[in-house]
């Protein structure tokens, strides 16, 4: 994984500013990745001819030609959180004596149909020769200083093998690779954005403003109003450096210098194209009244599973490969390091838990990352309630029996979680890791952790960015008895539930689209929950969580198992006409009851914000859509 941060400017004080950004934000990347940086500048004149130069400096800045006015300079720097391959492999990565092409990529491939990545090796050196067509994919990858010349856009087999090879990767990531024979910028994000990049696009092309440069970023940074937004998902963008070079006038548009290479459901021979990996179009099939399986013969009983119809028995089947693959591939970890899970004691965490354990080898420890915090509005309410029930004579809650401030709904059912996971996984060491927030620290957090949400910077995306921020810094105790031991995970590895909801039909909308609409409102709703993943917070919740050098990964978002679920008719992965907590993501439900997480299969959906107590901990006003007060991003 990686932290990247580009910048492109012409001249005057857009070249300043460029320099500026690319400064502070490299210091900001510095957290993601601990373990290496490089610097890496050049500058492409729009006569085409560029001349190249690497530094390992972060601080060096861009070097302006004396004829300022035709040129583009150019900044791109990389931090390194190293997690796969015998060794550091410092980005950007350039081949000695290569033309001048680099590569930053933030996250893992998990698979590359198109190209083998043997055990141990470095997928980002793979990555690299297959974009540049390479034969030699297990030279040594570094950067040198070398000069390259900037030729014209690139040529359809050029782009179409670049495509090609994106097209063929699993897993999250997020890139840039600078092909220095055309001059041109490809970057862009995995089809479902599970990695945060970040564009700054000009705005008047008018080099006396200090804004028009571009720039991309894996963090946002908030000490000066400079618009940043996520890029979309829609496909890969092509950034042509000398077509930016020429445009500096008024009523330019980003547009003119920028193509995208959409993605697409239906591969085109006739022209380069990104095919998905994945499904993102709904089984549209509504069921018939023989499909639907009588209500009392779907059960969370362990055994129940038995007795499914010979379609729900198939399907679950299929799912717990799918989702087992998925968790065995994203539990490979370096050595010596437990795995992390993000761990409210919900379904879809238990079931990763339980997955885990089939696939990490023995003596590997699991930290289960519980967090809770002190929230006054909710203890003065408790308070409140206590004082109006209790004896005279007794405290707030009984002398005797004090509040537990950090008796968070999360905290609860973590704690029964883990005893049934000890329970049917009785050979794994279980580390239940109990982060409690004291009200305070999380006020002294609330600026760095809005500012790596931003641009998501509402009051629910605060109340949900606090809470993944603090549980992924592993800091907490592990509690035996009344003894309780301080404990601060050392994971670099995380895994998250998100994605089940969204796809399984988990949030109390879709019950009540179900009851107003019928099946076919409910696949409408699916549909628009699936069809909107990229964009809504995987970005911002990669951004939290790999501010502390360690990476989040989402099995449930693995694409097989996106592509088996959109294929699957909707009454099997959900069934709204049983109760909460059993027919809300009934498959799930199923396959947890199957592997023996009977109090897990039941447990109903919790929205982090309320299980941690992260919502509003002042303010009982507030509203999720509200924009949270900023103040400014600590300094680094």
């Amino acid at each position: 994984m990686c932290g990247i941060v580009f910048a492109a400017a012409a001249a005057g004080a857009a070249h300043a500013a460029a320099r500026e950004r690319c400064t502070v934000l490299s210091r900001l990347v510095a957290r993601r990745g601990p373990d290496a940086a490089r610097n890496v500048e050049w500058s492409c004149p729009t006569s085409l001819r560029a001349s190249y130069a690497a530094t390992s400096s972060v601080e060096a800045a861009l070097s302006p030609s004396p004829a300022v006015q035709d040129r583009v300079s150019c900044e791109l720097h990389a931090a390194v959180l190293h997690l796969r391959g015998p060794a550091i492999v410092p980005q950007p990565v350039e081949r000695p004596g290569g033309d001048g092409s680099l590569l930053c990529f933030n996250g893992e491939l998990f698979s590359a149909p198109s190209f083998e990545i043997p055990t141990g090796a470095s997928d980002i050196a793979m990555l690299f020769g297959a974009l540049t067509s390479e034969d030699n994919f297990h030279a040594p990858v570094e950067v040198a200083s070398v000069s390259a010349e900037c030729g014209a856009a690139p040529s359809d087999p050029t782009v179409s093998r670049i495509l090609s090879v994106l097209t063929a990767l699993r897993g999250e990531w997020a890139f840039l690779f600078y092909h220095a024979p055309s001059g041109r910028v490809f970057f862009g994000r995995d089809f479902l954005g599970r990695r945060s990049l970040l564009w700054h696009r000009p705005t008047s092309f008018d080099l006396t403003h200090g804004d028009d440069f571009f720039a991309l970023s894996s963090v946002a940074d908030l000490d000066k109003d400079v618009g940043w937004e996520e890029v979309p998902t829609t496909g890969i963008f092509s950034l042509s450096l000398q077509e930016f070079g020429s445009m500096s006038a008024p009523g330019k548009q980003s547009e003119d210098f920028l193509t995208l290479y959409p993605w697409s459901e239906d591969h085109a021979p006739d022209r380069p194209t990104l095919t998905l990996p994945a499904s993102l179009t709904l089984n549209r099939a509504l069921p018939a009244e023989a499909d639907l399986p009588a209500l009392d013969s779907i059960s969370m009983r362990s055994e129940s599973h038995r007795a499914l119809p010979a379609s729900h028995s198939s399907a679950l089947e299929a799912f717990e490969r799918a989702l087992s693959e998925s968790v065995r591939t994203r539990v490979e970890l370096p050595p010596n390091q437990p795995l992390a899970i993000l761990f409210s004691g919900g379904l879809d965490c238990s079931v990763l838990a339980a997955l885990a354990d089939r696939h990490l080898p023995a003596g590997v420890p699991v930290d289960l990352l519980n967090v809770a915090f002190e929230n006054p509005r909710s203890l003065n309410a408790a308070s409140s309630s206590a004082s109006r029930k209790k004896k005279p004579g007794s405290g707030v809650g009984g002398e005797s029996n004090p509040v537990d401030i950090y008796a968070v709904p999360d905290r609860r059912t973590g704690r029964e979680a883990v005893e049934e996971l000890r329970r049917i996984c009785p050979g794994r060491e279980w580390r239940f890791v109990e982060a409690d927030v004291p009200f305070a620290e999380a006020t002294k957090e609330r600026q760095r952790v809005l500012g790596l949400s931003s641009p998501s910077v509402s009051v629910m995306d605060l109340s949900i960015s606090i809470a993944f921020w603090f549980a992924a810094r592993g800091r907490g105790c592990i509690r035996d008895g009344d003894n309780k031991t301080p404990y601060e995970s050392t994971a670099r590895v995380l895994l998250s539930g998100l994605g089940a909801d969204e796809q399984l039909g988990g949030y109390s909308r879709h019950a009540a689209r179900f009851s107003s609409d019928g099946w076919a409102g409910l696949l409408d709703e699916l549909q628009l929950d699936v069809s909107r993943i990229s964009s809504r917070n995987l970005g911002r919740d990669d951004r939290v969580i790999s501010d502390h050098g360690k990476e989040v990964r989402f099995p449930y978002l693995d694409e097989a198992v996106v592509d088996f679920l959109s294929k699957t008719p909707v009454h099997i992965k959900t069934d709204p006409r049983l109760p909460k907590g059993q027919g809300d993501k009934m498959l799930l439900r199923l396959l947890a009851s199957k592997m023996g997480l009977s109090r897990a299969s039941k447990e109903a959906k919790r929205a982090v914000q309320f299980g941690a107590r992260t919502a509003k901990m002042e303010d009982s006003k507030e509203t999720g859509g509200m924009a949270a007060l900023r103040k400014g991003m600590p300094s680094p």
